[in-house]
């Protein structure tokens, strides 16, 4: 069985990347560290470190073990919370993993309202791809997620957050009508389109209406689609909010109407798990927004 102790002591030596350093922080002697460190090769069967000079690296078991023994630790730490704050939820942190880029500017009006019901609350936001704000769900890293659809309704549930716009981003070069501030979806697929990865609706709509869209990029990170926008490559469709960073300085914005079409995001959390009172209260916030 994998020991926590052990565990702690091999992260820190893998952090400083050397013995002595991480003894000193440890408040350790080194020949104990180091035994240490060895007995826990040997429960594992596996070797972890590696001496290179006068650093330590990590073989490849090695940083398996460091993201793992990480992730543990995170998991160790969201227990202790969930036992201290079991039926008060007015302190602790609460743990919300995000989409990367457009996942935050959704949380942003909801995190200051938050904070002002509940003050002493400290966010702890993780932005990443989809598929990993699940893992980190699943693995109990975080206990919210914010993603789009689709995801696994019998394995979490799910509240919608407010419906988002959608927008083309685009330069002077593609604007044939700066009369208007509005595009319609028929309108853009004579268009070279940049397109999140998870655009399904989207793709549905121009199946649904035999038209075929000139998709000349799908990306993960809607920042990245502004700046590739910004370099006329073609149109980008985006969230509304995500429209009012620095990346889209510069970008022409239409709002596409016709069809009216909007992006609705999900907090989700696990089925099977108990939320602690921190993440009710902000679940709760938001079904009372809706």
């Amino acid at each position: 069985m994998l020991d926590l102790k052990k565990l702690q002591y091999f992260l820190t030596v893998a952090e400083e990347g050397h013995i002595t350093k991480a003894a000193k922080r440890l408040n350790i002697a080194q020949p104990p560290l180091s035994h240490q460190l060895k007995v826990l090769e040997q429960d594992l069967g596996v070797q972890l470190l590696q001496k290179v000079g006068r650093n330590i690296q990590l073989t490849e078991a090695g940083r398996t073990l460091r993201t793992r023994g990480e992730q543990i630790f995170e998991l160790v730490k969201t227990v202790e919370k969930e036992l201290q704050d079991v039926c008060n939820g007015g302190t602790g942190t609460l743990s919300i993993g995000s989409a990367t880029s457009w996942g935050a500017t959704f949380l942003s009006e909801q995190i200051a309202e938050y904070n002002l019901r509940y003050p002493n609350i400290q966010f702890r936001i993780c932005e990443d791809v989809g598929h990993n704000i699940v893992s980190l769900l699943t693995n109990g890293v975080i206990e919210l997620g914010v993603i789009l659809p689709p995801f696994n309704t019998e394995l979490y549930e799910a509240i919608p957050m407010p419906a988002e716009p959608l927008m083309a981003a685009m330069t002077n070069k593609w604007d044939d009508q700066p009369s208007r501030s509005d595009a319609s979806l028929t309108e853009l697929a004579k268009k070279p389109l940049i397109v999140h990865r998870r655009s399904e609706r989207l793709l549905v709509y121009y199946q649904e209406n035999k038209l075929e869209p000139q998709i000349v990029c799908i990306h993960d990170d809607v920042r990245s689609m502004l700046l590739l926008a910004n370099t006329g490559l073609g149109v980008a469709i985006v969230p509304k909010t995500i429209t009012r960073s620095k990346f889209g300085d510069g970008l022409i914005y239409k709002e596409i109407t016709k069809p009216g079409s909007r992006l609705t995001p999900y907090i989700i959390w696990m089925r099977n798990r108990n939320l602690s009172a921190a993440a009710r209260n902000f679940v709760r916030m938001i079904t009372e927004n809706k």
